[in-house]
């Protein structure tokens, strides 16, 4: 990249911007004085304030409805201090998840596999497909149709976490 005249490769820059380019290109290709290195420290073992988690879907509880299993990945039960509650949820061909909303909590699914037929408010509907990122804000109406015949995934991710029980008439245990 060359610098003349204002320019930077093909942007002219203000003389204000130019000067400070100029003095930090400056600064970090000159020569590297003993004075310049920092002391490095032994590393001390410390304790986090919050410990590392590693979680398993295998290990997951699962709710349930009829044609739909949602694996509670991380949420209130096993990561109480989280922030997020995720979820993967799996819809066999003909399941509903009825319209519904979560009043203080956004969700975010990520399509995984599958098509299927997102509820919204007022009656309407959206196609939604594997790839397809669908974010609802707090409040928002909304639900799932597996209007296919093929299995439909999907994750989400809802923030603040929720417990997602009460969306639920069966707790299976684990996958």
């Amino acid at each position: 990249m060359t610098i003349r005249q204002g320019i930077v490769g093909n942007f002219p820059l203000k003389r204000a911007a130019l000067t400070l380019l100029v003095a930090t290109a400056s600064l970090c290709l000159r020569p590297a004085s003993a004075a310049d290195t920092p002391v490095m420290k032994s590393a001390q073992p410390q304790e986090l304030p919050l410990p590392v988690q590693i979680l398993s879907t295998e290990d997951a509880v699962v709710l349930r409805n009829p044609g739909k299993d949602s694996a509670q990945i991380v949420w209130p039960e096993n990561a109480p201090d989280s922030h997020v509650t995720i979820t993967r949820v799996t819809m066999q061909p003909g399941a509903l998840s009825e319209r519904h909303s979560h009043p203080r909590s956004e969700q975010i699914w990520i399509v995984e596999r599958g098509r299927a037929t997102l509820l919204l408010s007022d009656g309407k509907t959206k196609e939604v497909k594997q790839g397809d990122v669908i974010r609802t804000p707090p409040g928002a109406t909304h639900g799932v149709e597996n209007t296919t015949d093929g299995i439909f995934i999907y994750l989400t991710m809802t923030t603040p976490p929720e417990n997602m029980s009460g969306f639920y008439s069966e707790r299976v245990g684990t996958r």
